[in-house]
């Protein structure tokens, strides 16, 4: 059986306070073998690349209202007026 992966690079910001934040540039991941995951590589162009997963109902959840605790936290964001995530 072949197995399908999607995967996007993207900039995600790391907040460090209501008014700072820094883009890390990083790539998600879906895989067919793994439904219930995403797997984020941080750092994607640095020589020490951080692998991470999360459950994919994080990332659907966060679309439409904040989620999550600790390290990894998802919520809508606005671009342009419309609503995004």
């Amino acid at each position: 059986m072949q197995h399908t992966v999607v995967e996007r690079e993207l900039e995600l910001n790391l907040i460090l306070s209501p008014e700072r934040s820094i883009p890390v540039p990083a790539r998600l991941a879906y895989r067919s073998d793994d439904p219930y995951a995403v797997h984020v590589v941080f750092h994607i162009n640095s020589e020490f690349p951080v692998h991470w997963t999360f459950a994919r109902d994080l990332l659907v959840e966060g679309v439409f209202r904040p989620c999550g605790h600790g390290d990894v936290r998802v919520w809508p964001t606005k671009s342009g007026g419309a609503a995004s995530s």
